[in-house]
């Protein structure tokens, strides 16, 4: 089983709090001799936050998808490239989906990927729906088309 926070703070002797402040370095000062305990902590319990229990934290997985039609076409390579240097840039990761130039499964991964909660979408393909688009626009949910215009829309 993985260690937790609290875990991590019995074994430093602190509050939870305050490992929570030192790992995403908040600012918090405080003494050499008690930083020192929660990073040993750390290590020796081998402590890595957890990630999903963040997202709903901050109400943000710092995630974005990204949907291709063809992975195997060198032009996408250098899309890729460019929004992934962009998107880290922002302290953002991007997921790759491949769609083989299918409606189903850029209908399939866009769903999926909105119900991971990513934070927004860069879609490279031309197939989407109206009203997938539609729904995205509605809630306020973040996405943008590369390279591509979406069928039946404008």
């Amino acid at each position: 089983m993985s260690a937790t926070l609290k875990d991590v703070a019995d074994l430093a002797g602190v509050n939870p709090s305050t490992v929570s402040r030192i790992i995403n370095n908040t600012g918090l000062t405080v003494k050499d001799e008690t930083r020192k305990k929660i990073m040993d902590a750390v290590a020796k319990l081998n402590y890595n936050p957890n990630a999903v229990a963040r997202s709903l934290r901050k109400g943000s997985t710092q995630l974005l998808g990204m949907i291709i039609p063809d992975i195997t076409n060198p032009f996408f390579s250098f899309v890729i490239k460019g929004a992934e240097a962009a998107a880290l840039e922002k302290g953002y990761n991007i997921i790759l989906c491949n769609t083989d130039d299918q409606p189903e499964k850029e209908e399939m991964y866009i769903k999926g990927l909105r119900e991971r909660m990513v934070d927004g979408l860069i879609i490279a393909t031309a197939h989407v729906e109206s009203t997938i688009i539609e729904k995205m626009s509605m809630s306020d949910y973040p996405y943008v088309f590369v390279n591509r215009h979406p069928r039946n829309i404008m």
